[in-house]
C-alpha cells in the first residue's frame, strides 16, 4: 500500500505502511465465489493478508437446510487448491451478522490491522478497486468521522459522468466491498453486540424485526432507516448514531453479480441492475484523491448520510 500518513489526535506522527486485511465471505454460490475469489486473487496488493468464510448449510435453531452441501464442498476444495485460510464450521449456518462478527474480530483482534476489507461472494473487483480503497483508507485513518468507505462506486453512471466526477466522493448505499478501520471498529463493538443479543435464540432469516426495529429507533439518526433490520442497516444506524458518515468513490470499481440472496431475487436484480452490474465496464483509471477531506466536503457528506435514502 505504500507509505501513508498516520494521524493522533490531528497530530501527524509518522509514515508507515498500513497494515490491512482483506475478508471474502461466501455461501454456496459456487460459481460466483470461483468468479469473484479468481480476480480478487489477481489485483490483491502484495502484504495484504487474506482470509475466507465459508458458511455452511444448517440453521442453528430452526435445523432447516438453506445451502447446498455440495456446492459448499465444491466452495471448501477450491480453497484447498488455492493453500487459502479459511474459517467454517462444517454443517453450521451462522447467518451473515456473525459471520461478518467473526471476520471482523480476525481482521482487529487478531490480526490488530489498521484497515479491514469486507468482500462478499457477489461482489466482482476490477483492477483498480484495491487502489482506490488504499487512497479512501488513508482519507478514513486520518479522519475519525469516516465510518466506512467503498470504491463500488455508481456503476449506472455513464462513462462520461463518472470521468467528470471521478474525485467526488458520495455516501454509500449498500455496504458492497467496503472498508473500515480498526479505530472506528472499536467504537462500534459494543452497540453491535447489541444487535447481536437481540438475535441471540433467533437465525439470521428469522431474527425478530419488531425488537430490531425498536433498537434502531432508540439510536436515532436516519429515520428511512427504521425499517431495516439485516446487519446492513444496523451498521449504518450506529454510524449515524456515533456521528459519522460513509464515503464511495464516484466512479465504479466494482459490480454486483448477485442475482438471489437473502434479501433477494432475480426480479429485483433486473430491476436495479444498472446500479448494481452496471452499463459499462469498469472504470479503468485511478482516483486522485487528497489525504484529508476538506471542511465543506466533511459537513456536505454528514448531512448527506443523514437524509440519505438508505434502501
Amino acid at each position: 500500500m505504500g507509505n501513508v500518513l498516520l494521524v493522533d489526535g490531528g497530530n501527524e506522527v509518522t509514515q508507515r505502511p498500513l497494515h490491512v486485511a482483506v475478508c471474502f465471505l461466501a455461501f454456496d454460490r459456487h460459481h460466483l465465489v470461483r468468479l469473484c475469489l479468481e480476480r480478487l486473487l489477481r489485483f490483491l496488493p502484495e502484504g495484504w493478508d487474506l482470509r475466507v468464510w465459508q458458511d455452511g448449510e444448517h440453521e442453528t435453531h430452526s435445523g432447516n437446510i438453506v445451502g447446498d452441501a455440495a456446492r459448499i464442498q465444491r466452495n471448501l476444495a477450491y480453497y484447498a487448491a488455492k493453500n487459502l485460510a479459511v474459517d467454517h464450521e462444517p454443517g453450521r449456518n451462522r447467518g451473515i451478522a456473525l459471520t461478518y462478527w467473526s471476520a471482523e474480530r480476525w481482521a482487529f483482534e487478531t490480526m490488530q490491522a489498521d484497515i479491514g476489507i469486507f468482500i462478499e461472494d457477489d461482489i466482482v473487483v476490477g483492477e483498480q478497486f484495491f487502489p482506490a480503497m488504499a487512497s479512501l483508507a488513508r482519507i478514513a485513518r486520518n479522519d475519525p468521522r469516516v465510518g466506512a468507505f467503498s470504491a463500488y462506486g455508481h456503476s449506472g453512471a455513464h462513462c462520461a459522468t463518472q470521468w467528470l466526477l471521478r474525485n467526488w466522493l458520495t455516501p454509500m448505499h449498500h455496504r458492497w466491498g467496503y472498508g473500515i478501520t480498526r479505530d472506528y471498529w472499536q467504537r462500534t463493538k459494543q452497540d453491535y453486540e447489541a444487535y447481536l443479543r437481540i438475535l441471540e435464540g433467533h437465525d439470521y432469516r428469522d431474527r425478530p424485526d419488531p425488537e430490531i426495529k425498536k433498537w434502531i429507533a432508540s439510536l436515532g439518526g436516519n429515520l428511512w432507516l427504521r425499517r431495516i433490520t439485516s446487519q446492513d442497516g444496523a451498521r449504518t444506524a450506529i454510524m449515524l448514531k456515533l456521528g459519522c458518515f460513509s464515503i464511495m468513490t464516484t466512479p465504479s470499481y466494482a459490480v454486483n453479480i448477485g442475482k438471489r440472496g437473502v434479501h433477494f431475487k432475480p426480479i429485483s436484480y433486473l430491476r436495479n441492475r444498472n446500479s448494481m452490474k452496471g452499463r459499462h465496464a469498469f472504470f479503468p483509471w485511478p482516483v486522485n484523491l487528497a489525504p484529508r477531506l476538506s471542511a465543506f466536503s466533511a459537513l456536505w457528506l454528514n448531512l448527506r448520510s443523514r437524509w440519505f435514502l438508505y434502501w
